[in-house]
């Protein structure tokens, strides 16, 4: 099974990080959900990726990371890292999403539409991804990307498929944790830690909107309790969602 914890070299940003412009904070936003009404959302919006079909307890041997629906149609973000073959570079063929309805579980074939790596060979970018449905669904329940940045300091919760039981559980598993520092060039620090299976987890603020994908963790210590998210903006998906 593939590890997708990854290691991430963090370059720091000269300077002090500069406000955000007035017209980029929203004007109201919206309240934290209650716990119940939370996890019913994360079920329904943070999908399973995988390399197959899940069949029957198939999920442990075929599922390869976490995403999370960013269009009523079905469109997904995860990690870049998860969706391509490490050994040849290029897109896995097939993917598949696996998202609950509310009653049960639906698979979606995916294929890969943007990255936002450089190319094959070259440093730099970030670790995200978009996947389109091949046959689209509508009026899919889906995560809102925030317009606002993070600070160090935001309370966030991460949910994936973490790959650490005997086998991969069908509902996503939850966690709390804080920002530790926006202050390195395409990254997050996150005081909370990642596990192989959440890559591609949707990194969530307090008013229920994503501000990051989680990647993986720091290069050194890989123990310790720290991850590493890639920051997301609206301006990402928003032409990629209207085509």
């Amino acid at each position: 099974m593939r590890l997708l914890s990854v290691a991430v070299a963090l370059v720091l940003l000269p300077g002090c990080r500069q406000p955000p412009d007035a017209a980029s904070v929203p004007q109201a936003a919206a309240p934290p959900l209650p716990p119940e009404l939370l996890a019913e959302m994360l079920e329904r919006t943070v999908v399973m990726v995988s390399k197959q079909k899940p069949e029957g307890s198939q999920f442990s041997s075929v599922t390869i990371g976490s995403g999370f629906l960013v269009s009523p149609i079905g469109h997904v973000v995860t990690a870049d890292h998860v969706v391509i073959d490490e050994d040849t570079g290029t897109p896995m063929d097939p993917i598949f999403a696996t998202r609950f309805t509310g009653q049960k579980h639906r698979y979606m074939k995916m294929r890969l539409v943007k990255r936002f790596r450089g190319a094959a060979g070259e440093k730099g970018g970030r670790d995200i991804a978009v996947l389109q449905p091949l046959d689209p669904d509508q009026d899919v329940p889906f995560l809102r990307i925030s317009s606002s940045p993070s600070v160090a300091g935001d309370s966030v919760m991460m949910a994936g498929f973490p790959l650490v039981f005997d086998r991969v559980l069908t509902f996503p598993f939850i966690r709390k944790g804080t920002v530790a520092s926006v202050r390195y060039r395409d990254k997050i620090v996150l005081d909370l830690t990642a596990v192989s299976g959440f890559s591609g987890s949707p990194v969530i603020n307090a008013h229920n909107e994503v501000v990051a994908v989680l990647v993986g963790h720091p290069k050194r210590n890989q123990g310790s309790n720290f991850a590493v998210a890639a920051p997301i903006s609206p301006a990402d998906i928003s032409e990629i969602i209207r085509n």
